[in-house]
Parts: C-alpha cells; sequence; structure tokens
C-alpha cells in the first residue's frame, strides 16, 4: 500500500482532528488508494477526477463493486463537505459521515 494513502488514512481516523479535515484526508486516502490500484496512468480525462477514477477502475475489473461502493461513499460525503452549501448543519452532517 502506498504511503500517501497511509498518511491520510492515519489522519482522517485521527480523533483529535477537525471533522472537516479528517473527511477530506479521508477523500484524500480514497484518491491516493485509486491511484496506487491503477496498473498503470489513468487517461487524462480521468486523472485528478475521483468518480471518473473509481468508475475507471471498476470498469477495468480492477476493483470489485463493494470496493467501488466504499469509494463512492468516501467520494460523495467529502464532495459534499468541500463545498459551501447551505444545507443542514455541516456538523451534524459530518458527525453522521464519521461514524460509518
Amino acid at each position: 500500500m502506498s504511503d500517501r494513502f497511509s498518511e491520510y488514512a492515519n489522519l482522517g481516523l485521527d480523533p483529535n482532528g477537525s471533522p472537516l479535515d479528517r473527511i477530506a484526508n479521508c477523500r484524500k486516502a480514497a484518491e491516493a488508494y485509486c491511484k496506487w490500484a491503477a496498473t498503470g496512468p489513468f487517461p487524462e480525462k480521468v486523472e485528478g477526477n475521483l468518480s471518473r477514477m473509481i468508475n475507471h477502475l471498476f470498469k477495468k475489473e480492477i476493483i470489485q463493486e463493494k470496493d467501488k461502493a466504499l469509494l463512492d461513499v468516501i467520494r460523495m460525503y467529502a464532495s459534499s463537505q468541500m463545498h459551501d452549501n447551505d444545507s443542514g448543519s455541516d456538523k451534524e452532517f459530518i458527525s453522521q459521515s464519521l461514524d460509518l
């Protein structure tokens, strides 16, 4: 496993980190995992887009459906927290997502 994945995964699991930082680090860990799992470089349209990286790995049968589902959960929860939105309480949403 890559050092970047381990670093970001540990930061994402750190109970002393801020919830928003923990979510962002989980997303970075997911990106690092996808780059580690890839058998070669991603196509230009895929590189840097977590959703496309996940789908590319799944279509190439590098990851299984359950792995895709878990990566998509991280992507969805982290994406909504990395963008400014006015729907609901951020603290409540982040707490719920960290309890998965």
